[in-house]
């Protein structure tokens, strides 16, 4: 599949916020969707930036990452692929389907887009994020640097569920280094500071 193309997603942001709300009731799992779409659109815009990407992908790419775990709060570890396999029945295209089926896994095998790789590393950085965030004495995104955030990503202690094996291997991949994989997620996160409430 050529990224440098155009590719129809069949969704837009409105229709997948309704299927999110649909099977999504928790709100700090609504809220890391919503950090994910922010995530995608800024990793997209980079992107394009290098001429990897076409750049009315970009709201495809936002929709992967607000959709990316729809089915999780009702299928937990199995969500990757009942999500994949709900949207797909609503017409989803597969560009976006594939992503979400391969974001899971632990190794990366069966990613073939770049936005398989990147849904792959970015979603999981929400997170880091946001742990970071909380510890600032403001719990604002605003506070949060860049060099700050470093700083927790390599205390491996801190939010020690975040595989950063996995991140690094995926910054790899994609051809970027992780300070400016983090500093793409952070910026992206600031961007919608007010709808995270933080």
């Amino acid at each position: 599949m050529n990224e440098r193309e155009q590719i129809e997603p069949e969704i837009d942001r409105g229709k997948a916020l309704e299927l999110i709300k649909e099977y999504t009731k928790n709100g700090n799992l609504l809220k890391h969707m919503y950090a994910s779409e922010a995530a995608m659109r800024e990793y997209a815009k980079y992107f394009v930036d290098k001429e990897a990407l076409h750049k009315d992908n970009i709201e495809t790419w936002a929709v992967a990452g607000l959709v990316h775990d729809i089915t999780y709060e009702r299928d937990g570890d199995k969500h990757m692929y009942s999500g994949a396999d709900l949207l797909k029945g609503k017409g989803v295209s597969e560009y976006i389907t594939n992503a979400i089926r391969v974001h899971g896994n632990t190794d990366g095998t069966d990613q073939e887009t770049l936005l398989d790789k990147v849904l792959w590393i970015a979603e999981e950085c929400t997170g880091l994020v946001v742990a970071a965030t909380l510890v600032l004495p403001s719990k604002k995104l605003k506070d949060l640097t860049i060099e700050s955030l470093m700083k927790k990503w390599k205390d491996k202690r801190f939010a020690a569920k975040i595989n950063r094996d996995h991140i690094s291997e995926g910054c790899e991949r994609v051809g970027i280094k992780v300070e400016e994989h983090l500093g793409i997620i952070l910026k992206a996160m600031q961007g919608v500071s007010d709808e995270l409430g933080l």
